[in-house]
């Protein structure tokens, strides 16, 4: 700008000069004109310098929106990873474990995208801010060659240079946008493979258990059918009514006897899972949302998380405190500000349609003067014609001085309320930041080692509420199977004269078929369970591959991403040479 206007200043002189010792009217217009055009072009170059100032601002705020919203989705994101968690935790089923496993891997991969996408958008609004300033420039060169025209023959070598400046700067950003985008592609592809190798031991592990799990089931389950087979079998050989009832009374016994101890472990089980669950889990829960850092290992309660400490928690309020009234301070200095130049307004605004009145009258009178000079051409014709021109110049001066001291109002005022909307937003950032960070503290309740209070509590709780839940589930299984068994033994007892002595001869056929039938659905059960098992056994052998599988895929990921980094790194430097050669034509043509 300030070469701007170092350049109107030497036209307006040489247009003056030139007017005072031309005799053709061609030539005299043209000076005129020429003052004129500079001065329009000076006043273009601070509106351009102005409007990307206030597109940077714009794009600015954006910025500080982004990074607002990314915290908000980065907190949403974390929730659902808790949840699918806690639903991995409680899942009874073979589905629901299936679904919240699912629920995890979705949850967590959501957390990484949202955290890789607001790295490339920060490099997006970056880029638009390195944009605004190409093009300020660019204008600013073409402004200055339109003014050097006036004074010159147009400048081919000139217009070229500034031609190829704009396109090879624009490539040369192009380049570092695609550059950033791809080294950050990189780096997120790094950080996937990095948390992929320290999880696939401990994932296919888990997955391993799981698998086991299930073989250990389907291993009971086979072993429970056996024996009722077994037992089916033998009631086929009881065809003694003594026997029968005798068994009978037996497992009528046994049978009252786990109905009695059923009562007891089942409250024993309800108390210990509303212990855990809506006492120590939901307090860890609770405390890990609110002051949990990260994931640690695999997802596992309880020992999973790090944790915001209270001397972090002290440093990030008094940091946010200070943040408050060093804000607030600029915010009430700006108010102050904007109050005393609104106050000024109304006088450079009545200043400034004052100076250019005066200034477009004087020219007026000075073009009189000029025609009259130039119809009469005399000494005092003259002298009133240089005399009309030196008053128009020094008004003319006045009206760029009051306008600039208006236009530097407002922009000023401007700039200043575009401050205090930032500030604004920063003090609703910062409290809202203060607030957490006061609802950590409080959480902690002066005891630095409450994360693993509530992690001991956590394990003590749980090993009392799994106990439980095997003890009941176990007198359960007894309790079905025996109902089972006793309903099968009377279903036998009457079913023939052989256990009921005078009734029809032989044992009725259909209660046989019966017996024989459940046997062979129980061996088809037995055969289904152990073509599962040997299922199991496939998968987990499939589970390390699938690790494998992903290792492999995202090493090649890198190796591209690392591949189209070296090709950009080779264009680059081409095109900053290009740009900067233009850039160099353009500085010594412009001097």
């Amino acid at each position: 700008m300030k070469k701007i206007k170092i350049y109107v200043s030497v036209l307006m002189v040489l247009g003056a000069s030139f007017a005072f010792t031309s005799c053709v009217d061609d030539s005299e217009s043209s000076s005129v004109k020429e003052v004129r055009e500079a001065y329009a072009n000076q006043l273009k170059a601070q509106a351009e310098l102005s409007k990307a100032q206030i597109e940077a601002s714009k794009i600015k705020a954006e910025a500080e929106a982004l990074l607002i919203q990314a915290q908000i989705d980065q907190v949403k994101s974390q929730t659902k990873l808790n949840d699918a968690n806690a639903a991995l935790l409680i899942a009874q089923t073979d589905v629901e474990k299936k679904k919240a496993e699912a629920d995890q891997l979705v949850a967590a991969e959501e957390l990484k995208s949202i955290q890789a996408r607001v790295k490339l958008e920060l490099e997006e609004y970056k880029y638009k801010l390195e944009q605004v300033q190409v093009v300020a420039e660019i204008e600013m060169l073409k402004l200055q060659a339109e003014l050097d025209k006036s004074k010159n023959q147009q400048d081919e070598v000139l217009n070229k240079a500034i031609n190829d400046y704009k396109v090879y700067i624009g490539e040369v950003n192009s380049l570092k946008k695609s550059l950033a985008k791809a080294e950050l592609d990189l780096v997120y592809q790094k950080a996937i493979l990095s948390d992929l190798k320290t999880a696939a031991e401990s994932n296919t592990e888990s997955s391993i258990r799981l698998y086991n799990n299930w073989i250990i089931n389907t291993e009971s389950q086979i072993a429970n059918d056996k024996k009722l087979i077994a037992s089916w079998n033998q009631i086929l050989t009881n065809i003694d009514a003594t026997k029968l009832e005798k068994e009978i009374a037996e497992k009528t016994k046994q049978y009252q006897a786990l109905l009695i101890t059923q009562a007891t472990v089942y409250k024993n089980y309800t108390t210990a899972r509303a212990t855990f669950e809506n006492g120590v889990k939901k307090d860890l829960l609770d405390f890990q949302y609110l002051l949990g850092k990260y994931y640690t290992g695999n997802n596992a309660m309880p020992n999973n998380m790090t944790y915001y400490s209270l001397t972090e928690i002290n440093t990030t309020i008094a940091e946010e405190t200070k943040k408050t009234s060093s804000y607030q301070a600029l915010l009430d200095a700006n108010n102050i500000a904007i109050n005393k130049l609104k106050a000024q307004t109304e006088s450079l605004y009545v200043a400034r349609n004052k100076t250019k009145i005066e200034s477009d009258n004087l020219y007026t009178a000075y073009e009189v003067a000029r025609d009259l000079y130039y119809n009469n051409s005399t000494s005092e014709n003259y002298n009133k014609m240089n005399a009309a021109y030196e008053k128009y110049r020094i008004a003319n001066s006045a009206y760029d001085s009051a306008y600039n001291a208006y236009y530097k109002n407002q922009n000023s005022i401007s700039n200043l309320e575009y401050q205090n909307s930032d500030l604004s937003s920063s003090l609703n950032y910062v409290a809202n930041a203060l607030a957490k960070a006061n609802r950590q503290k409080a959480a902690y309740a002066g005891d630095a080692n409450k994360a693993k209070v509530l992690a001991d509590a956590y394990t003590a709780a749980e090993k009392i509420y799994n106990a439980a839940y095997t003890v009941y589930v176990t007198n359960d299984n007894e309790v079905r199977s025996m109902s089972d068994y006793l309903q099968q033994l009377n279903t036998i007892y009457y079913s023939g004269d052989l256990i009921y002595p005078g009734g029809n001869s032989g044992i009725w056929t259909s209660s046989i078929e019966q017996v024989k039938k459940r046997i062979n659905e129980l061996e088809n059960r037995v055969l289904d369970s152990e073509a599962g098992l040997a299922q199991y056994k496939r998968d987990i052998t499939n589970a390390k591959e699938l690790n494998k599988r992903a290792i492999a895929q995202l090493d090649q990921n890198i190796k591209n991403a690392e591949a189209e980094i070296t090709a950009l790194k080779t264009l680059l430097p081409v095109a900053e040479k290009q740009a900067s050669d233009a850039k160099a034509i353009i500085d010594a043509r412009m001097k």
